[in-house]
């Protein structure tokens, strides 16, 4: 653990290695987990991405015919992953 001693030159902390071992290990499981958010997020963000510009294409560019079953298709998948993420 951690202690603390009254000098005459102030407070020193000294540290049990079993306490900064068990800090180290905190640390490292923080930053796995932020890791692996991270790369789901990138995932997912890419992906609204791919859905964004597919319905640009779709209202934009393509005839008329396949704007009436594509828009209402990537619109709802857009809708079902923002509501999943």
């Amino acid at each position: 653990m951690i202690s603390l001693t009254q000098t005459t030159e102030g407070v020193v902390m000294s540290y049990d290695s079993d306490w900064l071992k068990f800090l180290e290990m905190i640390q490292n499981r923080i930053e796995s987990q932020h890791s692996v958010l991270w790369r789901v997020e990138t995932h997912y963000t890419w992906l609204v991405y791919v859905i964004a510009g597919g319905l640009a294409y779709v209202f934009f560019e393509a005839p008329p015919n396949l704007q009436t079953l594509w828009i209402p298709l990537l619109s709802g998948l857009g809708i079902i992953l923002s509501v999943l993420g």
